[in-house]
C-alpha cells in the first residue's frame, strides 16, 4: 500500500508525455463470445505498451484511429489524459 501511494505521489510530479498510437475498444469478436467482458476498457496501442486510458469518453470518438495522446502514466498501465488529437 505505501509503495502504491509514493508511486501516485511520484507520477504526479511528471510532466504529462506524449503517446502515440491506436485507439481499441477491446470488444470480443463473434468467435470470442465465449469469453464476456462487461465493460471493455478504451486502449491505447503504441509500439510497445498498450495504456488504459482515464477519459474513456473521449477516447471512444476515435476507436479504430492514429491519435497522440497527451498524459501521465499512473499504475495499473492507466494513462491519466490530459489531450487526445488525431495523428497527423
Amino acid at each position: 500500500m505505501r509503495r502504491a501511494v509514493l508511486f501516485l505521489i511520484a507520477a504526479s510530479l511528471l510532466p504529462a508525455k506524449t503517446y502515440t498510437g491506436v485507439v481499441n475498444d477491446n470488444k470480443p469478436t463473434a468467435s470470442a463470445t465465449k469469453c464476456p467482458v462487461i465493460r471493455p476498457k478504451i486502449t491505447l496501442q503504441t509500439a510497445d505498451q498498450a495504456w488504459v486510458l482515464s477519459d474513456q469518453k473521449t477516447a471512444a470518438r476515435f476507436v479504430g484511429k492514429r491519435v497522440v495522446v497527451e498524459g501521465k502514466p499512473g499504475p495499473k498501465n492507466e494513462l491519466k489524459v490530459t489531450s487526445i488529437t488525431p495523428a497527423r
